[in-house]
């Protein structure tokens, strides 16, 4: 049955982010965007394997390579009407890739403490193990509800129109629910890593102004 299969392929999926994004660190700089050629093959960003790895050799994976298989993974379940909607689809796989990427991550630091001592670490060390960078800004309302926001959210860095094209609202508000297809699945990292650590919460994704994105974390009681 097809939901048999969609099962299957997700605990894949996971397994397969998991171990990439686990063994690689990221190596170069940000490949040219829509802006300049409009290919995404023509990234020179790299994946590249942290020494001493895999007996002494170094590996690299081209960047594009996750953005392509994000963007096939996407596809597919948007495509298949069948079972649980692709934003939930999306979100298992991204919860079960957080929760073992955190493990590997956290396997040999101390026990963290409190709730806000575990959005910190998401914020600095697990944020900047994903996209390379730490959370620009965080704010809370005290009440179980947390916004993490990151001005330049690298997994959007493709959704950006070209700077010389004029500015056009239409056109910025079918990018920004097209940005939106591809939440569910950051969102399942950071949702699953949190539970792993014991916070039990939902989250939420607002690309405001591309590149700019707000995660909204709400606590469960």
């Amino acid at each position: 049955p097809y939901w048999k299969a969609r099962k299957h392929l997700s605990v894949i999926l996971g397994q397969s982010y998991t171990l990439a994004m686990a063994t690689t660190s990221l190596a170069g700089t940000a490949g040219p965007g829509p802006s300049s050629t409009g290919s995404a093959l023509n990234s020179t960003a790299y994946m590249q394997a942290p020494q001493g790895a895999m007996q002494g050799r170094r590996r690299r994976c081209a960047e594009v390579c996750f953005e392509l298989l994000n963007l096939e993974m996407v596809r597919f379940f948007q495509e298949k009407q069948a079972g649980p909607s692709a934003a939930a689809a999306l979100e298992a796989v991204g919860i079960r890739v957080g929760r073992q990427l955190v493990e590997r991550y956290t396997k040999d630091k101390p026990r963290l403490g409190d709730t806000l001592e575990v959005i910190k670490f998401i914020c600095k060390e697990f944020w900047q193990v994903l996209f390379k960078k730490q959370v620009d800004n965080l704010r809370t309302n005290h009440r179980g509800v947390y916004v993490l926001q990151d001005n330049s959210f690298r997994w959007l860095s493709r959704c950006l129109p070209p700077t010389s094209v004029p500015s056009d609202p239409n056109k910025e508000e079918a990018l920004r629910k097209q940005a939106m297809t591809y939440m569910p699945f950051p969102c399942g990292i950071i949702r699953g890593a949190l539970c792993h650590l014991g916070v039990t919460c939902t989250v939420e994704a607002d690309p405001k102004a591309l590149p700019v994105c707000a995660f909204t974390i709400k606590i469960s009681s």
